[in-house]
């Protein structure tokens, strides 16, 4: 309002995320043009378009669009908007883009595990949903299945019956030999 005194009929911030920071500033103008519009605006997103004085409040960029008013929702005399008293824009300062979130870079020497999906022939129905009938079950059929694979440090995940599929997890060597 400082800047453009008597111009904007109402600001308030925009974000996209509610609580979260501003991403810019939400005007209405009684204009065909925004107040410290600089260019035609004839695009959605439009840099290089805001004076001096809006980029000293932190803007960088501009969305602007108008509408035609029916004459009924005009205030009478419409005194001090001696040019376009029909029209008003809706006029989106934007502040710089955030940057993107992104998970903090991993240590060089971390060893991710590797996943395999196992299928098994000749398990019956019957006896995969026995295995997963009873917690002692579950834990007593993982641990069949782990030292009938051999490998001391894969972890069975998940068992799926239908046919017998087993989700495991572990060090790259390892799930490869299991998977054979």
């Amino acid at each position: 309002e400082k800047v453009a005194p008597g111009q904007m009929l109402g600001c308030s911030p925009f974000g996209y995320y509610d609580g979260g920071r501003p991403h810019g500033c939400h005007c209405g103008a009684w204009s065909t043009s925004c107040p410290m519009q600089t260019c035609a605006a004839t695009q959605a997103w439009e840099d290089n378009c805001l004076a001096p004085e809006a980029a000293a409040l932190g803007f960088t960029s501009l969305s602007r669009s108008w509408h035609e008013l029916p004459a009924s929702s005009l205030p009478a005399p419409a005194a001090g908007f001696k040019d376009h008293p029909s029209q008003i824009s809706l006029c989106l300062y934007w502040l710089p883009k955030p940057p993107n979130p992104t998970l903090p870079p991993l240590p060089v020497d971390v060893k991710l595990p590797t996943y395999a999906n196992l299928h098994f022939e000749g398990a019956s129905l019957r006896d995969c949903v026995m295995a997963g009938s009873s917690q002692t079950n579950i834990e007593a059929a993982k641990q069949a299945l782990q030292a009938a694979l051999g490998e001391p440090n894969v972890a069975v995940l998940s068992v799926h019956c239908g046919s017998f599929h087993a989700l495991i997890s572990g060090p790259t060597d390892q799930v490869q030999r299991a998977q054979l």
